[in-house]
């Protein structure tokens, strides 16, 4: 197998897989939370992604883990971090329970020390033009298709491929050179519409934060009240639903064209 390098960003392995690796202008910290109060006066939902913009370029987004956790991320411009403007972890405290929202309350002193001490990490997106190579190479997951975590579909889609590759096989009667371009067709346009979920879904800019939000009460709402007239916002589409990615992002296109012209 041959691997060439070119420019720091494009791959190429035996001249027919082409791979495109890019740094978002987004990093992040890992953040570990409960999902009560110590006095349970609280208590998030635990079948949600919970999410909130603290500012212009900060955002958290959480995924319940069992019964009593949130793990999650804490989502902020490079050249740009929250971190440094506070002296202290108890400013930094009071910064998460006065913007958080019911997130923030479940902030505590020992996490907020342990969050400063977490380094920072890198946000980097693969996209490729296909997932096989004749019938000896297959690729899923994050080696196919890694997206940014702001809507938490990484594992999701890797799982999903799963699932797909599985149901092929059943179809092709394991036949792996029918398999493979298969999974390539099928997943390679999904994987690019999750591409733009992920990158365009939650806006960066802070004229645009305002509607989004105020888009996803209102879609709740008239899809409560209308469900076959009105879809649901894409987060819960992605995790309540079997629509495709390609789906989501057709129901959701408007929206997503208009956060990626003002980025």
């Amino acid at each position: 197998m041959e691997v060439t390098h070119k420019l720091d960003t494009i791959w190429r392995v035996s001249l027919v897989l082409n791979v495109q690796k890019n740094a978002l202008p987004d990093v992040y910290k890992s953040v570990y939370l409960p999902l009560k109060t110590a006095d349970e006066s609280l208590c998030l939902e635990p079948d949600k992604i919970h999410s909130i913009q603290l500012s212009e370029k900060v955002r958290i987004l959480l995924v319940p883990q069992g019964e009593n956790n949130l793990h999650g991320v804490i989502i902020f411009d490079k050249d740009n971090s929250p971190f440094e403007q506070f002296k202290n972890s108890s400013e930094l405290l009071n910064f998460f329970q006065e913007n958080g929202g019911k997130i923030g309350q479940l902030f505590d002193l020992q996490e907020v020390e342990n969050l400063l001490k977490r380094p920072v990490a890198k946000v980097t997106t693969i996209e490729c033009n296909q997932f096989h190579d004749s019938n000896n190479i297959l690729i899923l997951g994050d080696a196919a298709h890694a997206v940014s975590p702001s809507l938490g579909q990484g594992c999701n889609s890797a799982l999903e491929d799963v699932m797909i590759i599985d149901e092929l096989l059943d179809k092709y009667q394991d036949n792996w050179d029918l398999v493979m371009p298969a999974f390539t067709e099928k997943r390679v346009p999904d994987a690019e519409a999750l591409q733009q979920l992920s990158n365009y879904t939650v806006p960066r800019k802070k004229s645009l934060i305002f509607e989004y939000f105020l888009r996803l009460r209102i879609s709740r709402l008239l899809n409560q009240w209308f469900p076959k007239n009105f879809y649901r916002p894409i987060f819960e589409l992605v995790t309540e639903t079997t629509l495709s990615y390609q789906e989501i992002l057709q129901l959701h296109q408007g929206w997503i064209n208009k956060v990626k012209q003002s980025q």
